[in-house]
């Protein structure tokens, strides 16, 4: 599964959202692409049925706007350094599942410019765009 995750009204905020779109349009095989937004509680009955999922969101490490960044989803809680604008909120979601049917996380994060009140990307995020989607495609092939 790929999750994609984030507000579109906050500009790069959405950037998970829009790749996840991009990939909804045509998914790779036997996957199934959610565009989740912010309701993480939708994605409940999705994620315990998933052994692995990847998430697509915007994620600040301090590096410059559209930098990528690929991780499991446990290096988020152990490192500190680099953080999901939604880690919390996808985190506490998988609290609700019992631990034997708790997904394996992979996280694919995009260095936002700004999540300023706006249905625009940046010109930085909006760019990288088609690589993030080639990377999810990537990812989803090795899993």
């Amino acid at each position: 599964m790929i999750l994609g995750i984030g507000n579109c009204l906050m500009s790069d905020d959405g950037a998970g959202i829009h790749a996840a779109r991009i990939l909804q349009a045509d998914p790779p095989p036997e996957t199934a692409v959610l565009d989740l937004g912010t309701d993480f509680l939708c994605a409940i009955s999705f994620l315990e049925r998933c052994a692995k999922v990847l998430v697509i969101d915007a994620m600040d490490a301090g590096q410059p706007p559209g930098s990528l960044y690929y991780c499991p989803g446990e290096d988020l809680v152990q490192t500190g350094h680099m953080h999901s604008l939604h880690s919390l909120g996808l985190a506490g979601i998988l609290e609700f599942l019992d631990v034997k049917h708790r997904p394996e996380l992979h996280i694919l994060g995009i260095q936002p410019r700004w999540t300023e009140f706006t249905l625009q990307l940046s010109n930085e995020v909006a760019s990288v765009l088609p690589q993030v989607v080639r990377l999810a495609r990537r990812i989803i092939v090795e899993f």
